[in-house]
């Protein structure tokens, strides 16, 4: 509603107390959501942060993701990080969390806020 709200040109004041009214929100939250949703232009930093989960669990799903615990780096850098652990340039991780290698069922929330990043 406040995403709405902003794209509909209302001013940020406007948004909070529309929060407040129609939608029964207590004022100290929606302002803390008015202010998320103006900041970020409409919950960009949420859209990227599920975009990168969402390329994680892809991955995770596909492949081994031990390698990324060898230290900081991106997805991306997985073939060049398995290359370099291949031939012994680099050393294993020592320590992997112990949730990674178990089979978790999908969480329908996750999977229903994935679904709309398509």
């Amino acid at each position: 509603m406040a995403v709405k709200e902003m794209l509909n040109s209302k001013p940020f004041g406007q948004t909070c107390r529309y929060l407040e009214d129609s939608c029964g929100m207590n004022r100290d939250a929606a302002f803390t959501l008015s202010t998320r949703v103006y900041r970020g232009g409409g919950f960009t930093k949420d859209y990227v942060y599920l975009s990168g989960l969402r390329g994680l669990l892809q991955v995770y799903k596909a492949t081994d993701t031990s390698s990324l615990y060898v230290g900081k780096g991106a997805i991306s850098c997985m073939p060049l990080v398995n290359d370099l652990l291949d031939r012994g340039v680099i050393n294993a991780p020592r320590r992997i969390p112990p949730a990674l290698p178990m089979d978790v069922p999908q969480d329908p929330v996750i999977k229903y806020l994935l679904s709309a990043l398509k």
